[in-house]
């Protein structure tokens, strides 16, 4: 099992008079291992 922390990130476009994700970005870290592997998620 891992365990991994990470941050997630949206960045907003105003379309309208509501609002339309642009770009969904979620980072994460493997705190248990150093540089095992990386993970790049683009949503």
């Amino acid at each position: 099992m891992r365990h991994f922390g990470g941050s997630y990130r949206h960045s907003l476009v105003r379309e309208g008079e509501g609002w339309r994700i642009r770009l969904q970005r979620v980072d994460l870290m493997n705190g248990q291992a150093a540089f095992d592997y990386v993970i790049q998620a683009w949503v």
